[in-house]
């Protein structure tokens, strides 16, 4: 588990490093993706084929406070009324993710957005989001948020 942790933490440190510092928020995550999605495909094979799992570790990089959650779940599952409150990437590795995107009212405005296997989605932060998924499912958060923001 350790191995796997620090690979992907080496994956997302250099990809991170190769992203000109001056881009932020969503941006700079979209950039993110399109850079890591085959390159931790070798690693996540060797993640463990327990039926409920879970990875997490968190760095500072250039300013930014990145988050990075690796979940694995068996079962079908569903979580509603999430408020996200930092800029987040979500990555599909196995399975198929399933987003609704909500008003302050928490009536939908964008249904069924689907991202399957290697595939994924940038929000950006103060979204809500009902986010579901069917069987077995492997799926990594990045969250991101910017010294800059804080402010």
């Amino acid at each position: 588990m350790n191995d796997i942790t620090k690979n992907l933490q080496n994956i997302i440190l250099e990809e991170c490093d190769l992203i000109n510092h001056k881009i932020r928020g969503v941006n700079f995550l979209e950039i993110l993706k399109v850079n890591i999605i085959k390159k931790i495909e070798p690693i996540i094979e060797k993640f463990s084929n327990d039926d409920n799992s879970s990875l997490k570790f968190n760095f500072t990089k250039n300013e930014k406070t990145i988050n990075v959650k690796l979940i694995q779940l068996s079962n079908s599952s569903s979580f509603l009324n999430q408020f996200l409150d930092k800029n987040t990437l979500y990555i599909s590795i196995l399975g198929v993710l399933r987003f609704d995107l909500l008003s302050n009212e928490n009536k939908a405005i964008i249904k069924n957005i689907n991202i399957f296997p290697k595939m994924g989605i940038c929000l950006p932060a103060n979204t809500k989001l009902n986010l579901s998924s069917a069987n077995k499912i492997l799926y990594l958060i990045i969250e991101i948020s910017d010294k800059t923001d804080e402010n």
